[in-house]
């Protein structure tokens, strides 16, 4: 209350639990480290969201959603994580060598109609004896 009437703001807890994501991510799940990136925490409703960079991720994250709350309410004192929200799947970011390396876009020729060719000749006879046998009664 004091801070409040002085105009004191406290630190924000969802700062700390968005900068120490990665390393309570690595703690639980290794597997998963450099895949998955904390967007958001809502203090309030005690929900973290992440972003994987794979749907496979994203699902091996649900399964360790239990643990990872549990070590976020561990690691980070005074938070309240409830619950862990799964985003879309979102590719990394590029970084400077990943950008590079990436050819600028071609533009594309418009594609022109094909025409179709009249069949052979030998196609047509043997299409007409078929015909002439098939039996439509069948």
């Amino acid at each position: 209350m004091m801070m409040t009437e002085r105009g004191m703001a406290a630190p924000a807890v969802g700062g700390s639990v968005l900068a120490d994501f990665d390393t309570i991510l690595t703690a639980v799940v290794p597997e998963l480290a450099g895949r998955v990136q904390a967007v958001a925490f809502d203090a309030e409703t005690g929900r973290l969201d992440v972003a994987p960079d794979l749907p496979a991720a994203g699902a091996q994250l649900r399964w360790s959603a239990p643990k990872l709350v549990a070590a976020a309410n561990q690691r980070v004192r005074g938070t309240n994580v409830r619950a862990l929200y799964v985003l879309a799947p979102a590719p990394a970011k590029a970084g400077p060598a990943t950008a590079a390396a990436k050819p600028a876009p071609q533009p594309t020729p418009h594609a022109t109609p094909v025409q179709r060719l009249d069949p052979p000749e030998g196609y047509r006879e043997a299409i007409a004896a078929h015909r002439a046998t098939w039996n439509t009664t069948q």
